[in-house]
């Protein structure tokens, strides 16, 4: 039981992982997309940047961020799990 639950654990991490980097990639697409539509029917500059534009961006390194936070806590977790039980 022990061995299934410590392959599950990296399964789901990688799991969660790649759906989080397609979220911010795919909010960071959809959000640029309208960015260059609405800088368009405005008629901007390109190089002035939209609020959908920065909001993507932000998006996407919340997104980004927080899978990689998670990866260290857990990898972190794993290391102290296994240094409590070297020294019992």
């Amino acid at each position: 039981m022990i061995a299934a639950e410590e392959t599950l654990h990296p399964i789901i991490l990688i799991i969660i992982l790649i759906l989080a980097v397609g979220a911010g990639l795919w909010v960071g697409n959809n959000l640029g997309d309208a960015s260059r539509k609405a800088t368009k029917a405005r008629g901007r500059a390109a190089k002035e940047e939209s609020i959908a534009a920065s909001l993507g961006k932000q998006a996407q390194g919340l997104i980004s961020g927080s899978a990689v936070r998670l990866y260290k806590w857990r990898r972190d977790r794993k290391r102290k799990q296994r240094d409590r039980e070297r020294v019992q």
